[in-house]
């Protein structure tokens, strides 16, 4: 279906997302993928197929300037990549983690297209051995977004951890039924790890915020680039958890959830562009 849609002479970097069917399920006169983006010296490209039962696809074009946030998580084999543009809009497409190699390769390279188009272009590298951080700089439940952001080492020697949020609890608003309710089914907020290389903010963090209700344990992890000076802080207070800010990368959809006082919401005013409050006297 897609066949003609890219020029491999102008393209630098092809990605293919295959529909969820069974191999048993598949027949020739299928279209078999979902997805394909394409990465060149004039952008990137997604193809979309149609959804609904109409045959044929869409076309998402965008120039690396409009590239403000990546995003990709994954949660056992359930991964999911997000593209957020400079005009709002967020393309998200579903991908099996087995693949997740092939995707950090696609989401560096368009970083990088990206980050050669605006300020510190250069970033200073330094090497990685030093900039490592303890196993346990989270704690014992998060050592897994530790060795992620050590792995993330190897390949960008250049980003350097300048804040760590550990997990904490959260409190639901309320009185005495809302207590009882955090002793049965308590919540809290996932840890995560403020990076910095250039004009890119990178964190790493669970796919949840951790507020979420779960039957399971969260073994999920997550990686966010943005570019600082294209995004704006958005601040609101939780209308459910006590002392709870819900802060946006705008004018992405990207929101994350943090303590009023645990120091995420100063660090992240003290690097983008500007930022906005809802919140009195902020």
């Amino acid at each position: 279906m897609f066949r003609g849609a890219v020029d491999p002479d102008t393209t630098t970097f092809v990605l293919k997302f295959p529909r969820p069917i069974e191999r048993r399920n598949a027949n020739p006169s299928m279209d078999l993928y979902d997805y394909v983006i394409s990465l060149g010296p004039n952008g990137f490209d997604i193809l979309c197929r149609n959804q609904e039962g109409e045959r044929g696809w869409s076309r998402t074009h965008a120039t690396v300037q409009d590239l403000i946030a990546v995003e990709s998580g994954e949660a056992l084999l359930a991964g999911t990549l997000r593209f957020h543009l400079a005009s709002g809009k967020t393309v998200e497409i579903p991908y099996n983690s087995v693949s997740s190699e092939i995707i950090d390769s696609f989401t560096r390279a368009a970083r990088a297209a990206r980050n050669a188009t605006g300020p510190d272009r250069q970033p200073t590298r330094q090497a990685a051995k030093h900039l490592r951080l303890d196993r346990t700089a989270l704690g014992e439940s998060d050592l897994s977004v530790v060795n992620r952001f050590n792995e993330l080492l190897r390949s960008e020697p250049s980003l350097t951890s300048e804040f760590l949020r550990p997990r904490a609890n959260a409190k639901r608003q309320g009185g005495a039924f809302s207590r009882l309710l955090d002793m049965v089914s308590p919540r809290h907020l996932n840890a995560a790890i403020f990076a910095r290389s250039g004009n890119e903010l990178v964190i790493v963090h669970r796919l949840n915020s951790g507020l979420e209700k779960r039957l399971t344990p969260e073994h999920s992890l997550a990686f966010t680039a943005v570019q600082r000076d294209s995004v704006s802080l958005e601040v609101t207070r939780s209308s459910r958890w006590e002392d709870v800010r819900e802060l946006r990368l705008a004018p992405t959809s990207i929101v994350l959830y943090t303590h009023e006082n645990d120091g995420t919401e100063s660090y992240l005013r003290s690097i983008v562009a500007k930022g906005e409050s809802d919140i009195p006297g902020q």
